[in-house]
């Protein structure tokens, strides 16, 4: 349904193709986190792939939530056909939205010099996850 919007009406493609970023941004870390067991492995393809699923899920994620998404703030109050009270309320959300992508990356940042395990990567099972007992 999503991909007809912009053949319908072609000022909605520019935020079509931000959410398909998006979407993809999430294909990877749902993917990531599917072969997680088999990323931690020491085979020849894990050690390879594990650095190329690290860059390109950092990547993506960083170009969202510092290029796309204030973009999009500026975007689709500017191009889509909105009351006033509507351009308000999506411009607001949005602002939130780089605000909340700006406090929850310096969270990570903290995280990482402290030493917990950086987004994005594999993490190793903990014995809750696997169904060990003590």
């Amino acid at each position: 349904m999503m991909v007809r919007f912009p053949l319908l009406d072609a000022r909605l493609a520019p935020s079509a193709a931000c959410i398909s970023i998006v979407e993809f941004n999430t294909l990877i870390l749902v993917a990531q986190r599917h072969f997680a067991p088999w990323l931690l492995g020491t085979s020849l393809a894990a050690t390879v792939l594990r650095p190329v699923i690290f860059c390109l899920y950092w990547s993506t994620y960083l170009a969202i939530r510092f290029g796309l998404h204030p973009y999009m703030a500026y975007l689709i109050p500017t191009t889509l056909p909105m009351g006033v009270y509507d351009t308000v309320l999506v411009a607001s959300l949005l602002a939130l939205l780089c605000v909340f992508n700006a406090v929850l990356f310096g969270k990570q940042l903290m995280d990482i010099w402290s030493g917990v395990a950086l987004p994005g990567s594999p993490r190793k099972a903990t014995g809750a996850e696997t169904g060990q007992k003590r």
